[in-house]
């Protein structure tokens, strides 16, 4: 067999088995790539910017405000939700369905909420925080937590 023959012959070898060790990679690796990808998404490409908080009135059973929030990609909202502690310590699940209205601009620009409950008085608000979840990618697939607020703006001298 020709030089070349054996050349050729090698390199398709050599692809084949460089495809087989990636395929067989990409099946046992995705959960930690995965991971890794949505903490660099969530870190440097988020879809909804830093809350603003205002307008607070406690109300029966918690806080209700108004809020407005850049929308910096166009994806579809998931969900959100707030948390009683600290982001980078001990918290609590309190809420999965804040939102009692729809922002008034949907797409990106400056979201404006009217109201947003929490099921804490208002003068607990500032040790929660809440994160924002959008469908980026396909159905079914990861989401993109977006740090929806850090604390609130309603008493800094928690923080």
């Amino acid at each position: 067999m020709s030089e070349i023959k054996k050349n050729a012959l090698g390199s398709i070898g050599f692809g084949v088995v460089l495809g087989l060790l990636i395929l067989i990679g990409l099946s046992v690796m995705p959960p930690v790539t995965q991971r890794a990808f949505v903490a660099i998404e969530t870190a440097r490409f988020p879809v909804v910017g830093t809350a603003e908080l205002h307008n607070f009135r406690d109300v029966p059973n918690g806080c209700e405000f108004a809020a407005t929030a850049p929308k910096l990609r166009s994806c579809p909202w998931r969900q959100t939700l707030v948390y009683l502690g600290s982001r980078s310590g001990m918290n609590v699940l309190i809420s999965s369905d804040p939102h009692k209205d729809k922002p008034t601009l949907r797409d990106v620009g400056v979201l404006e909420w009217e109201t947003i409950f929490v099921p804490v008085g208002c003068s607990e608000l500032g040790r929660t925080f809440a994160d924002a979840y959008h469908q980026c990618r396909t159905e079914g697939g990861s989401m993109t937590r977006s740090k929806f607020w850090n604390k609130s703006n309603k008493d800094r001298t928690n923080d």
